[in-house]
């Protein structure tokens, strides 16, 4: 009975990869997750603002890029669970959180920002992986198809609020979450339709495989995005919670477009 428990385990939440048992189980995992950090962060009278989400902007590149480099062993890293998919979430909020501990700390003693430990100790980590990603790049031409495609779509998302007078979506940034999760469609449809790489993720491989092309998911992304970030904004309790979850969802685009394009340029 035990052998049978820790086999299941180890299949669907130890070994690398995604499927119809673990992902809803994530799901509810980062649900209950990010309901105790904000009741932690109200407690510690963190505010959620422009200046705290750009200073976890190396921390979410520094997740991203340690799960592909220690995916293929490059520089200290080795794979295990800590640092691929879903560990390396884990790990990476546990720095966070730790390095902005030490930042309300040295702001009540020493009057320093609380957000500058995040900057200096997210640049050093970021700092190290992009030196790896510089030494071992292959090819560069993934990434100016990504960005490319990623410009094209701010540009039309900037004619959607004017023509569609869609303001909701310059409210507290929307646009740039919305952006994040088409700059990680971009990079699933570079990989898979321009590379034939294929998509982990269950819902996307299903629809991926459905229609024979990645470009499903450039739609999916609008039709999912939009209305989450509407209802967000019109039902949250408070700013702090409906800050953090526009953060969260920041990070689900954010992180793994930005480990697609370094897989792709280190191919």
């Amino acid at each position: 009975m035990i052998e049978t428990v820790e086999n299941f385990v180890d299949r669907y939440f130890i070994q690398p990869g995604y499927d119809w048992v673990d992902t809803p189980t994530y799901g509810i995992l980062l649900a209950l997750g990010a309901f105790l950090i904000i009741k932690i962060l109200k407690k510690l009278n963190v505010i959620v603002n422009r200046r705290l989400v750009l200073s976890l902007l190396p921390f979410i590149f520094y997740g991203a890029t340690t799960r592909e480099l220690a995916a293929r062993g490059f520089g200290i890293y080795r794979e295990s669970f800590w640092l691929v998919s879903p560990g390396i979430y884990v790990s990476v909020f546990a720095a966070a959180f730790a390095t902005l501990l030490l930042g309300l700390f040295l702001n009540k003693k020493l009057g320093i920002p609380h957000t500058s430990p995040l900057v200096v100790v997210g640049g050093l980590l970021s700092a190290y992986n992009f030196l790896l990603i510089i030494i071992y790049l292959r090819n560069i031409t993934p990434m100016l198809l990504v960005f490319g495609l990623t410009a094209l779509w701010f540009l039309l998302l900037f004619l959607i609020i004017k023509k569609f007078k869609a303001d909701f979506l310059k409210f507290e940034y929307n646009y740039a979450v919305v952006l994040a999760h088409l700059f990680d469609a971009s990079a699933t449809f570079v990989g898979v339709d321009l590379f034939s790489y294929g998509e982990q993720h269950v819902l996307p491989s299903f629809l991926i495989g459905f229609t024979k092309t990645a470009s499903v998911m450039f739609p999916l992304k609008l039709i999912v995005v939009i209305p989450v970030l509407y209802l967000t904004d019109r039902w949250s309790e408070d700013a702090l919670t409906r800050r953090f979850i526009k953060f969260v969802m920041l990070v689900l685009g954010l992180g793994p477009g930005i480990r697609d394009v370094v897989m792709l340029i280190l191919a």
